[in-house]
C-alpha cells in the first residue's frame, strides 16, 4: 500500500459515521461496494479508483 493509499484509508476509516461510500463511489464513478471491501473487508483495489478518491477527499477537506 502506497502512502496516498494510506492516507486516503485512514480518512474513510476515521470519518465513517459522517459519510456515506455509496456517494464518494458515485462521485467518481466506480464500481458499487468497493469502498467498502476496501475500507472493512481489506480488500485490495484497483490504483486507479484510490486516485480519484485522494482528490476527492481533498476538496472535501477545503
Amino acid at each position: 500500500m502506497n502512502d496516498i493509499s494510506l492516507i486516503v484509508k485512514n480518512w474513510l476509516i476515521e470519518n465513517k459515521n459522517f459519510i456515506n461510500y455509496r456517494s464518494l463511489e458515485r462521485e467518481i464513478n466506480c464500481p458499487r461496494g468497493i469502498i467498502q471491501k476496501w475500507v472493512v473487508y481489506d480488500f485490495d483495489i484497483p490504483e486507479k479508483w484510490i486516485n480519484p478518491l485522494y482528490y476527492l477527499i481533498r476538496n472535501i477537506i477545503k
